[in-house]
């Protein structure tokens, strides 16, 4: 099989070729999901958010904030949460962890209205028990709902 991006003249690509074009899924909702004061919290999308999971990454009744890739290989990763109003420069971030860990990609400032933190990054995956989670933190003293969160994972490459 040609890797995607490696062509020879006169070829054609094969069905399996062409379906890894549609190995992604991407996430969306408006949600109200409470994080917590200080404490990393993983990101959930229920019923309603999943627009596009050819490949059934993801589960919107288990493990909500997981996207758990099925195929090995690499993966880019982009994440981003909008937190309700909160009109003062408190600190912010969004991180995508994988296996239960944080801090693989992080963006992080002080925000005022409707602070919007995203990132990217890209992740090896094994195909079968790695997986990925959009985290979220903020430190405003309380509770903060969030008010859109998305989070979309794309097969670069197979391994």
């Amino acid at each position: 099989m040609a890797l995607i991006g490696t062509f020879t003249s006169g070829s054609v690509l094969t069905a399996a070729e062409l379906n890894q074009f549609n190995n992604c899924t991407i996430l969306s909702g408006l949600n109200a999901q409470v994080i917590p004061n200080a404490a990393v919290t993983a990101v959930t999308f229920g019923a309603g958010t999943e627009t596009l999971d050819v490949s059934n990454w993801h589960s919107t009744t288990v493990n909500t904030s997981r996207i758990t890739p099925t195929i090995a290989g690499y993966y880019l990763a982009i994440a981003r949460v909008t937190f309700n109003r909160v009109g003062a420069a408190i600190r912010f971030a969004n991180f995508i962890g994988k296996n239960g860990g944080f801090g693989e990609a992080e963006n992080g400032f002080l925000g005022g209205d409707f602070p919007s933190p995203s990132c990217s990054a890209m992740f090896y995956m094994n195909g079968t028990t790695d997986y990925m989670e959009s985290l979220c933190y903020q430190a405003t003293g309380a509770n903060l709902n969030l008010l859109r969160q998305e989070f979309s994972v794309m097969l670069l490459r197979t391994a």
